[in-house]
Parts: C-alpha cells; structure tokens; sequence
C-alpha cells in the first residue's frame, strides 16, 4: 500500500485545485460571452431604431 505522506496530498490538491479552477474559468467565459451576445443585441437594435419612423 503507498503511503500517503505531505508531498502527495500536496500534488493531489494542486491537481484538484488546477481542475476547479478550468471549471470555474470556463463558466465565466460563458457568462461573458452571453452578456456580448446581449450588448450586441442591444447596440444593433438601438442602431436600427434610429432608422425607423417615429410617431
């Protein structure tokens, strides 16, 4: 059976630790790209407002 010393636990941490962290990246990513994806919405439809008739 191995034995578990410091260095082990340390470099099992560092290795859950570097995953957590592209998880928790990743969702970010997502998040801004929607907010993007809204402003550009948004900035397209203001654009297109100023071409359309008004009453």
């Amino acid at each position: 059976m191995v034995e578990v010393n410091q260095e082990l636990m340390y470099e099992l941490l560092k290795k859950m630790h570097q995953r957590i962290d592209y998880g928790v990246l990743a969702r970010h990513e997502d998040r801004l790209e929607r907010i993007e994806n809204r402003l550009e919405l948004r900035e397209l439809a203001e654009a297109q407002a100023r071409f359309e008739p008004h009453p």
